[in-house]
Protein backbone atom coordinates (compact mmCIF):
# COMPACT_ATOMS: atom_id res chain seq x y z
CA UNK A 1 0.00 0.00 0.00
CA UNK A 2 2.85 2.41 0.76
CA UNK A 3 4.30 1.86 -2.71
CA UNK A 4 0.98 2.85 -4.32
CA UNK A 5 0.78 6.00 -2.20
CA UNK A 6 4.38 6.90 -3.01
CA UNK A 7 3.81 6.40 -6.74
CA UNK A 8 0.66 8.51 -6.61
CA UNK A 9 2.44 11.35 -4.82
CA UNK A 10 5.36 11.22 -7.26
CA UNK A 11 3.03 11.28 -10.28
CA UNK A 12 1.12 14.25 -8.86
CA UNK A 13 4.34 16.18 -8.26
CA UNK A 14 5.65 15.42 -11.74
CA UNK A 15 2.40 16.33 -13.49
CA UNK A 16 2.04 19.57 -11.53
CA UNK A 17 5.56 20.64 -12.48
CA UNK A 18 5.03 19.69 -16.13
CA UNK A 19 1.71 21.52 -16.39
CA UNK A 20 2.68 24.52 -14.25
CA UNK A 21 2.26 27.90 -15.86
CA UNK A 22 2.70 31.58 -15.18
CA UNK A 23 -0.52 31.87 -13.13
CA UNK A 24 -1.52 35.20 -14.70
CA UNK A 25 -5.19 36.12 -15.02
CA UNK A 26 -5.89 38.58 -17.84
CA UNK A 27 -8.32 41.43 -17.19
CA UNK A 28 -10.44 42.54 -20.16
CA UNK A 29 -11.50 46.08 -21.05
CA UNK A 30 -13.81 47.49 -23.72
CA UNK A 31 -10.86 48.85 -25.73
CA UNK A 32 -7.49 47.41 -26.61
CA UNK A 33 -4.22 48.09 -28.43
CA UNK A 34 -3.10 45.78 -31.23
CA UNK A 35 0.43 44.64 -30.36
CA UNK A 36 3.16 42.82 -32.29
CA UNK A 37 6.76 42.40 -31.13
CA UNK A 38 9.98 40.51 -31.77
CA UNK A 39 11.49 39.04 -28.59
CA UNK A 40 15.15 38.25 -27.94
CA UNK A 41 16.67 36.80 -24.78
CA UNK A 42 20.45 37.22 -24.47
CA UNK A 43 20.69 37.98 -28.22
CA UNK A 44 18.82 34.76 -29.11
CA UNK A 45 15.16 34.28 -29.97
CA UNK A 46 12.78 33.50 -27.12
CA UNK A 47 11.52 29.91 -27.22
CA UNK A 48 8.24 28.54 -28.47
CA UNK A 49 6.26 27.72 -25.34
CA UNK A 50 7.41 30.88 -23.57
CA UNK A 51 4.70 33.46 -22.85
CA UNK A 52 4.80 37.27 -22.80
CA UNK A 53 2.54 39.10 -20.36
CA UNK A 54 1.68 42.81 -20.42
CA UNK A 55 0.96 44.57 -17.12
CA UNK A 56 -0.47 47.95 -16.11
CA UNK A 57 -0.13 48.79 -12.40
CA UNK A 58 0.40 45.07 -11.70
CA UNK A 59 -2.78 44.06 -13.54
CA UNK A 60 -2.35 41.56 -16.38
CA UNK A 61 -3.66 43.00 -19.66
CA UNK A 62 -2.24 40.52 -22.20
CA UNK A 63 -1.07 36.90 -22.28
CA UNK A 64 0.60 36.04 -25.59
CA UNK A 65 2.41 32.83 -26.58
CA UNK A 66 5.72 33.12 -28.41
CA UNK A 67 5.82 31.86 -31.99
CA UNK A 68 8.70 31.55 -34.46
CA UNK A 69 8.88 32.91 -38.00
CA UNK A 70 12.11 32.89 -40.04
CA UNK A 71 14.26 32.16 -36.95
CA UNK A 72 12.83 35.12 -35.02
CA UNK A 73 10.45 34.88 -32.08
CA UNK A 74 7.32 37.02 -32.05
CA UNK A 75 4.08 37.73 -30.25
CA UNK A 76 0.91 39.04 -31.84
CA UNK A 77 -1.99 39.92 -29.58
CA UNK A 78 -4.01 42.75 -28.07
CA UNK A 79 -3.29 44.59 -24.83
CA UNK A 80 -6.53 45.42 -23.03
CA UNK A 81 -7.01 48.94 -21.66
CA UNK A 82 -9.21 52.02 -22.03
CA UNK A 83 -6.53 54.64 -21.23
CA UNK A 84 -3.07 55.51 -22.51
CA UNK A 85 -1.38 53.90 -19.49
CA UNK A 86 2.24 52.79 -19.19
CA UNK A 87 2.54 49.07 -19.88
CA UNK A 88 5.41 46.78 -18.83
CA UNK A 89 6.17 43.21 -19.77
CA UNK A 90 7.12 39.90 -18.18
CA UNK A 91 8.41 36.81 -19.95
CA UNK A 92 7.53 33.39 -18.56
CA UNK A 93 10.04 30.75 -19.65
CA UNK A 94 8.27 27.41 -19.89
CA UNK A 95 11.40 25.25 -19.54
CA UNK A 96 12.39 26.71 -16.17
CA UNK A 97 9.11 28.21 -14.94
CA UNK A 98 11.06 31.44 -14.39
CA UNK A 99 9.42 34.86 -14.87
CA UNK A 100 11.66 37.67 -16.13
CA UNK A 101 10.56 41.24 -15.38
CA UNK A 102 11.32 43.42 -18.40
CA UNK A 103 12.03 47.04 -17.43
CA UNK A 104 11.39 48.25 -20.98
CA UNK A 105 7.84 49.48 -21.46
CA UNK A 106 5.65 51.61 -23.67
CA UNK A 107 2.37 53.55 -23.63
CA UNK A 108 -0.93 51.93 -24.62
CA UNK A 109 -2.83 53.30 -27.62
CA UNK A 110 -6.46 52.24 -27.08
CA UNK A 111 -8.15 51.79 -30.46
CA UNK A 112 -4.72 51.92 -32.13
CA UNK A 113 -1.68 49.72 -32.51
CA UNK A 114 1.92 49.20 -31.47
CA UNK A 115 3.51 47.23 -34.29
CA UNK A 116 6.99 45.81 -34.83
CA UNK A 117 7.98 46.56 -31.24
CA UNK A 118 11.29 45.04 -30.17
CA UNK A 119 11.89 43.53 -26.73
CA UNK A 120 15.50 42.67 -25.85
CA UNK A 121 16.17 40.87 -22.60
CA UNK A 122 19.67 40.34 -21.25
CA UNK A 123 20.07 37.94 -18.35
Amino acid sequence: MNLKKSLLIISILISSSIFADHGWQRVNYMQSTIFTAAIHVSNAPAKVGDVLGAFVHGECRMIAPIFMYNDTSYVSSVIHGDKADSVYFKLWQHETGMVIDIPQGTILKPGGSILQYSIKISN
